[in-house]
């Protein structure tokens, strides 16, 4: 699960980056400046990963803090970003007919596209029955008190 997140967060991310450059006229500069991102983002993780363990083997309450400040930072920044110029159909549009035959017209015609369909649909099916199931199975057999 956390494999297939990343790999569509990364994916959106990576398109974001692209679209605002190309609407600059600045796409061939895309390699260096999402390459410099990524390396910023583990430069963070790593400083945070160092930081958290320790000062959370001190004080809890010192890392709550911290990270909730860091969201707020974050939340922040993400209001700076530049605001989005196409006008996306409301969701409620969304829901229509139209939108829903095409989507399953696509569904229908694409291989690929079933494929993932069915595949996440199993993934979840599974990590909610393991979800449901898993702990009553363990609470049953006396592992959990």
């Amino acid at each position: 699960m956390w494999g297939l997140g990343y790999a569509l967060d990364s994916g959106a991310y990576e398109a974001y980056v692209y679209d605002e450059l190309a609407g600059q006229g600045k796409a061939k500069s895309f390699n260096k400046v999402y390459t410099r991102s990524l390396s910023m983002a583990y430069l963070g993780m790593a400083v945070a990963y160092v930081g958290a363990s320790l000062i959370g083997a001190t004080q809890y309450v010192t890392l709550l803090v911290v990270s909730i400040v860091s969201c707020l930072v974050s939340a922040f920044l993400a209001g700076l970003f530049p605001k989005e110029k196409k006008r996306l159909p409301h969701p409620e549009d969304m829901i229509r007919p139209k939108y829903l035959s095409q989507a399953w017209k696509e569904v229908r015609q694409s291989r690929v596209i079933g494929g993932l369909v069915v595949t996440v649909a199993a993934i979840i099916g599974i990590y909610e029955t393991m979800a449901e199931y898993v702990p009553v199975y363990y609470k049953g057999a006396g592992a959990l008190q």
